[in-house]
């Protein structure tokens, strides 16, 4: 018995001093901001905590996200501090990083506490900063999807902001984009800063949608590997895989096959081409699982598409990129692979096809008259004559867009045929 109430105390305790603390912050209304209590876990003491709160302290802390029926663009609001907000303004590539605590609210739902900082490379040194947020509770976004952490990507370079949130939308009807996107509003201290994409974390969404993942690694500069998430022995393995295959003599087709889900990785270099993506040899993750059987034998690399904001660009690197009527803006040693070795090269020119029919111009115009008309309808709270000028600057967009996808599918179909 003694024992017994000796593994009590240390619960108990922490119930008494998680209850005391919460009912000392602000209320809500009054200028305060709930803090989530990280430290209960357990989910028979979060109901022990929970049951000691009033009914407004537990509407608080609950996923608060209140999502009126018909409108568009969830609003996220960050209220931070004035040298907060110095900080996110004036970073610079060359500023070390760092994660601020800030409030943040759904919806007009009630404040909660969150780690913020800055996301991204190329967008550092503007003020209006990508931000990689991190809740210490999910936030229930759709009834199957609640998130903990997601980044607020500023589409700084997406004019019109609909680019990116088209080829994800393409990519995840095409098996090769898992992670939860959708087009929100942000706003800073109460100031409008526009459309953003947010977006769930690729190494989340796998673990999320692919309960037997056991390595999520990204493929970066140089052709090195950058792990993400890795199980239990499985880092070197998936390490190794893509040293193996990207290499300027790799393994041969069967080989590689046993490395790299080959048909998927052909597929996502194929949607590249469509779009004319500039920029994607580090801009790519791929997601490792094991056969469910012993010996849990590791599966084939499977590649996960990332980062659409360089499309219909020049190839970002047009020194190391190799050209072809069918492959576009290529520079790794595997896509050098594919461009030169006849049998991959046939079999990535099937893949392309393959990937034309299913994707036929009626889809990608509709998939791009659907994000058009869900960004038209958002009220991103800046004055009534800037949001119509955005409007018609994004009309104009939107038909160049549609303009040069139809007429690159179109090529790619006349030299396939040639």
């Amino acid at each position: 018995m003694n024992t017994a109430w000796r593994w009590l105390i240390l619960p108990a305790c922490c119930v008494v001093a998680g209850t005391a603390w919460v009912h000392w912050q602000p209320a809500p209304g009054a200028g305060g901001v709930y803090r989530d209590w990280p430290a209960v876990s357990d989910r028979k003491l979060e109901r022990t905590f929970r049951s000691s709160l009033a009914l407004e302290e537990r509407q608080a802390l609950q996923d608060d996200t209140h999502r009126p029926v018909g409108r568009a663009g969830l609003r996220i609001d960050l209220a931070m501090s004035d040298g907060q907000l110095h900080y996110f303004r004036s970073a610079r590539k060359d500023t070390p990083r760092r994660s601020e605590e800030v409030a943040i609210a759904f919806d007009g739902g009630p404040a909660r506490t969150a780690t913020v900082g800055v996301h991204g490379w190329s967008t550092q040194s503007t003020g209006r900063k990508s931000y990689a947020v991190q809740l210490f509770r999910r936030q229930q976004f759709t009834g199957e999807v609640r998130l903990r952490k997601f980044l607020l990507v500023n589409l700084l370079y997406d004019r019109g902001a609909f680019r990116m949130a088209t080829c994800y939308r393409l990519l995840a009807d095409m098996g090769l984009f898992p992670s939860y996107h959708e087009l929100v509003t942000v706003f800073v201290n109460g100031h409008p800063e526009g459309v953003y994409l947010l977006v769930e974390r690729v190494e989340d969404a796998v673990r999320r949608t692919e309960p037997d993942a056991i390595a999520v690694i990204r493929r970066r500069w140089n052709e090195t590997a950058e792990m993400k998430f890795a199980g239990p022995g499985a880092e070197l393995r998936a390490v190794q895989q893509l040293a193996a295959v990207d290499r300027p003599q790799g393994p041969d087709e069967p080989e590689l096959a046993k490395a790299v889900d080959l048909d998927r990785y052909l597929k996502w270099l194929a949607f590249n081409s469509l779009v004319q993506n500039g920029d994607f040899g580090d801009e790519v993750f791929f997601y490792q699982t094991a056969s469910p059987q012993p010996p849990h034998t590791p599966q084939p690399l499977r590649a996960i598409a990332w980062d659409y904001d360089d499309v219909f660009h020049p190839p970002a690197h047009p020194k190391q990129a190799f050209g072809d009527s069918i492959l576009y803006a290529c520079e790794t040693h595997l896509d050098h692979r594919i461009l030169t070795d006849p049998v991959l090269h046939a079999r990535y020119a099937n893949s392309l096809r393959a990937l034309l029919t299913s994707l036929p111009p009626s889809r990608l115009q509709a998939a791009l008259t659907a994000v058009h008309a869900t960004l038209n309808a958002i009220d991103t709270g800046e004055p009534a004559p800037v949001q119509a000028a955005s409007r018609a600057e994004r009309e104009i967009e939107v038909r160049r867009f549609e303009r040069d996808l139809l007429a690159r599918h179109a090529a790619l179909c006349r030299h396939l045929d040639s």
